[in-house]
Formats: structure tokens, C-alpha cells, sequence
């Protein structure tokens, strides 16, 4: 599925919308009482008592496609935060705008055309500054685009219910989105659902069979349901995909699989992949206590005593420490033993 260039950044793996405004009352006097227009526009420009044109903040510009082209019509809405009164004014066919006698203040600036995405910042006035600044706006989204974000937001609170709502909508609306499909998975893996994760992995993995970020988190739900053999498939198929070895998924994708195959035997191929991990991230404690385990085990005991300790020193705090630690007494146990 494609996103929309102008919504907030977005993983490429996983891993925002407001009404109209109503005309402005100098528009509403402009067209419905004609030669009244001049009074209302002298009356609306005189400044306050004390105030001289020179105090008065403006704001001028444009407003863009993001093609770089003019919007005629679009809606620009000031809203003084100090004061509470707000202007409304529009832009030309030109896309330009200018407003003049504007207090010294911080305002919210929200802008909107049908068609396109609303915009919404925050500007801050100095007295008498004159501020040029031209915006952009992006096509409005598609329902599914708009849940993608939705899906998006809902993860980054950690509330991952919500997601999963979102991405059955994605999927629902847009049912080839590999993406959706992704993202889907792994916010039902967040809720346990692990049977729905896998079958909304495995169409993921169906639909961008040469994805990398598709297959590795097949892997780790396959792993999750203790479908150990399927776990180490699908870890190996997602690795052969096009990827770069030092990203973060890859180095977990690689981790996990050094870990199942030291649980079902495999000793030289963890070991293999551990070194691997090490190769792009040196100070890797989860790699370094993996590959103390592979050797201790293998008999290679003083080469398990060097790794071990290093990851005492690299992560001394961290659970992969302590567990450093308890194959460290046993290696004293065992130094103890005469043979």
C-alpha cells in the first residue's frame, strides 16, 4: 500500500484531519453589501486605541501542492492563544496570502483545502515582524492510508488493541497491502494471538514473497508457537532476502535464529550466526553470551571463559550478566575438579 508522501514519517517495515471553517465576516460583508466594503475594510484595519501600524505583526507567502505548485481557495485560520479571537483569510489563484495587523502574539495556524491534507502549526509574532512563509500540502488520504496512521499512532502509545483494529481495517479496505498484512501480524503478536498473527504473517509473506521485513516476523511467531522447525525455515529464508546485515530486524532475525539452533543441537550453525552478529555489532551481549554457551558446551571452556566475560564487561547490569556470571562459577566449579 502506498502511503502518502505527507504523512508523518513511516518504518518501511512496520512499522492526521480537520472540517471547514466558516467565510470570514469581511468576505460576508464584501459580497453581500458592495459599496460597504470600504467602510468594513477601514473599520476592520483601524488598529486599537494605542497602537500604531508599525507594532502590527504580518504573515505572507504561499501555499503549495507538493509538486511545488499554487492551491487557489485554500482556507488560512490565525487563532490568537493569548486573546482568544481568531482571523480567516484565503488564498489567491496565485496561492498567495498576506495578512497584516496582527498582534504581537502566539497564534495557531491551521490550514485546509478539500482535497488535501489540513496543516496545523503553531507561529509566534514579535512586534512589528514581518514573517514570509510558504506551506505545503499533501493529497488528502485514502480511508486506507488513514487508518494505516491511525494503526501507526496506536503503536507508538503501546496500545496495541488499537492497532490491531486499525490494520484489520487496512487490510479490510486494502486486502493486497503487504504491509497492512505485516503490521497486522505483529500487533496481534503483541496481544498473543499468536495463531492470528501467523495467518496475517503468512499472507504478508504470500503477497511480498521477497520482503525481508515479512519474513522475519514470521519467524519469530512460528518461534512463539513453538514451531521450531517452521521458525528456523522461515529465519533462514528471510536472511537469504535482500537486506543490510548491520540493520537492527536483521540482527535480531540472526540472534533468534542462532538461539534455535543451539536449542535443537545445531552448535557449529549457532556459532556461525553469532559471529555474524559480532561482525557488525561487536559489543552484542546477547552474541557474546550466545557464543560463551555454544563453546562451553562444545568443551571449548577457556574460549566460553573469554566471551563470557566480556559480556560482563560490556552490559555488567543486564540479564545476559548474570546469566554470564552463573557459566563463570561453573567454570570455577569445574577448575576445582581435578581430572
Amino acid at each position: 500500500m502506498k502511503v502518502s508522501q505527507s504523512s508523518p514519517e513511516l518504518s518501511s517495515n512496520v512499522v492526521m484531519f480537520f472540517g471547514r471553517r466558516r467565510p470570514s465576516i469581511l468576505f460576508l460583508t464584501r459580497h453581500r453589501f458592495g459599496l460597504l466594503t470600504l467602510l468594513g475594510i477601514l473599520v476592520c484595519m483601524s488598529p486599537p486605541r494605542g497602537w500604531t501600524q508599525s507594532e502590527f505583526a504580518s504573515l505572507q507567502g504561499k501555499v503549495l501542492n507538493d509538486q511545488g505548485q499554487p492551491i487557489e481557495g485554500a482556507t488560512l485560520t490565525l487563532k490568537d492563544l493569548s486573546r482568544g479571537g481568531e482571523t480567516t483569510f484565503v488564498t489567491d489563484k496565485n496561492g498567495v496570502f498576506y495578512r497584516r495587523t496582527l498582534r504581537a502574539s502566539e497564534y495557531e495556524l491551521t490550514i485546509s483545502k478539500a482535497g488535501f491534507q489540513s496543516f496545523r502549526d503553531r507561529l509566534r509574532f514579535g512586534v512589528g515582524e514581518e514573517k514570509r512563509q510558504d506551506f505545503r500540502l499533501g493529497p488528502a488520504s485514502s480511508p486506507a492510508e488513514g487508518a494505516f496512521q491511525r494503526g501507526v499512532d496506536a503503536f507508538k502509545r503501546g496500545d496495541h488493541a488499537g492497532a490491531a483494529q486499525a490494520f484489520e481495517e487496512v487490510v479490510r479496505l486494502s486486502p493486497d497491502s503487504a504491509e497492512g498484512h505485516t503490521n497486522l501480524g505483529l500487533a496481534y503478536l503483541q496481544l498473543s494471538r499468536i495463531e492470528d498473527a501467523i495467518e496475517a504473517l503468512e499472507e504478508a509473506s504470500r503477497l511480498a514473497p521477497d520482503a525481508f521485513a515479512t519474513g522475519v516476523p514470521l519467524a519469530a511467531a512460528y518461534a512463539r508457537a513453538n514451531q521450531v522447525e517452521k521458525a528456523i525455515g522461515a529465519f533462514e529464508n528471510a536472511l537469504t532476502k535482500p537486506h543490510e546485515p548491520s540493520d537492527p530486524i536483521a540482527v535480531e532475525a540472526r540472534l533468534g535464529l542462532g538461539s534455535l539452533y543451539f536449542a535443537t543441537g545445531n552448535v557449529k550453525n549457532a556459532i556461525d550466526t553469532y559471529q555474524k552478529v559480532l561482525e557488525v555489532s561487536p559489543s552484542s551481549a546477547e552474541a557474546l553470551l550466545g557464543l560463551g554457551k555454544c563453546l562451553f558446551n562444545s568443551g571449548e571452556l577457556e574460549r566460553a571463559r573469554q566471551y563470557l566475560e566480556d559480556v560482563v564487561s560490556a552490559a555488567p547490569d543486564s540479564s545476559q550478566a548474570k546469566e554470564a556470571s552463573r557459566f563463570l562459577e561453573q567454570l570455577k566449579e569445574l577448575e576445582k575438579k581435578p581430572f
